[in-house]
């Protein structure tokens, strides 16, 4: 062994690219090993940890094994041997990956394979629109920035990601690590790039169990309100506090600010706090009606009442008309007896649940509108 390394790095200089012919090309085989990884949302922070494997033949580090007593291969230190220089380039840093302490295996046949073990940090903007079952697409770029396409090319042979040695995180699922090559022109030279795309989607179940339930359940209390008795004030009461329900919870996730779009959740649910206010009024006006009720009943609500389908919103059978109905609306009639009185406001009473009823499907095609824009 040691005559081997007396006579291999005798006349070696690090310096120079182990070419015999410097216009041959220098191909260097690349390949990504993720360990774990970590996303700060805050500041958009995106940090890879991996192993980086690099491989290429040094035409100068070649020998016979019988010659050294079947030596096939040797472990050496980086620093004696000639490596590319091979960066990461992240959003606002040149890191260089091969200027750290890493090992290196040489074989006979001059094949060198280096590796180490970088922790690369990039800046990933978050794309919140499906939060919290939002995906990101992150991305770390490697490159030869000293040293152009016609002495070094990067090269992605067989598997370019290894998964198996990856660690999962609790809040993201690394869902696919996909590499493509590139060529960055600056000035008059070309360099070679290798930009590793990694697909994460988030994977905290807790808050989408505590953002999406609360949801569905303030959804299904405003529609549950037009079933409500319009004369007793539980509905008004009911209303005013699934307002104040709204204004909370937008309030909650008002954090959720430093994405490029607005969560659609957070769409939907001020969407849903304006329909909140109207169904307020809705029931205000609601209460008015049945405990102030005119006298006299319209002549076209008593022809909407007739109607087949004022009775299927009322969700009653149809029935005969009352018989004194242009009497009552004949305005030379000044007074009436307490039965007729009473007739007037069970008409005016099967008008307000016509109208919640209306409401009530309106407010389900208003919502249904809604999951399709924004969720669909």
């Amino acid at each position: 062994m040691k005559r081997l390394k007396e006579n291999l790095f005798r006349d070696y200089d690090t310096s120079s690219r182990p070419v015999r012919r410097w216009s041959d090309r220098t191909q260097v085989a690349v390949q990504m090993i993720p360990l774990s990884l970590d996303f700060d949302e805050i500041y958009d922070v995106f940090t890879l940890h991996s192993s980086l494997h690099f491989a290429w033949i040094d035409e100068f580090l070649v020998w016979n094994a019988s010659d050294y007593g079947g030596i096939e291969h040797i472990l050496l230190d980086g620093d004696s041997v000639w490596v590319p220089e091979v960066f990461h380039l992240s959003s606002w840093d040149i890191t260089d990956l091969m200027g750290r302490k890493r090992l290196c295996n040489l074989f006979s046949s001059g094949w060198l394979h280096c590796w180490d073990y970088p922790i690369l940090i990039a800046l990933c903007r978050l794309d919140l629109t499906h939060w919290p079952y939002d995906s990101q697409n992150c991305t770390v770029t490697l490159s030869t920035v000293t040293q152009s396409l016609e002495e070094i090319e990067l090269m992605v042979i067989g598997a370019a990601v290894n998964l198996q040695e990856y660690i999962p995180s609790r809040a993201w699922k690394l869902l696919t690590v996909t590499v493509s090559q590139y060529n960055h022109i600056f000035g008059n030279k070309v360099f070679p790039c290798l930009q590793y795309n990694l697909l994460l989607r988030r994977s905290d179940a807790i808050s989408g169990v505590t953002i999406v339930v609360p949801i569905i359940v303030l959804v299904f209390l405003v529609l549950s309100s037009f079933w409500l008795n319009s004369e007793q004030e539980v509905r008004v009461n009911l209303c005013c506090t699934l307002l104040v329900c709204h204004v909370l919870f937008l309030q909650n996730i008002g954090h959720i600010n430093n994405g490029d779009n607005a969560p659609v959740i957070v769409l939907f649910f001020r969407d849903s706090l304006v329909l909140c206010v109207f169904s307020l009024e809705f029931a205000v006006f609601m209460q008015w009606l049945n405990t102030t009720s005119p006298r006299k009943v319209p002549y076209f609500f008593n022809s909407v009442f007739d109607s087949g389908p004022a009775w299927m919103l009322l969700l009653l059978g149809r029935r005969n008309c009352l018989k004194g109905s242009e009497t009552l609306n004949d305005g030379r009639q000044e007074t009436a007896d307490p039965e007729t009185v009473s007739d007037v406001k069970t008409r005016w009473r099967d008008f307000g649940g016509l109208l919640n009823h209306l409401f009530f499907l309106v407010y389900c095609l208003i919502y249904l509108i809604l999951i399709f824009m924004y969720v669909v």
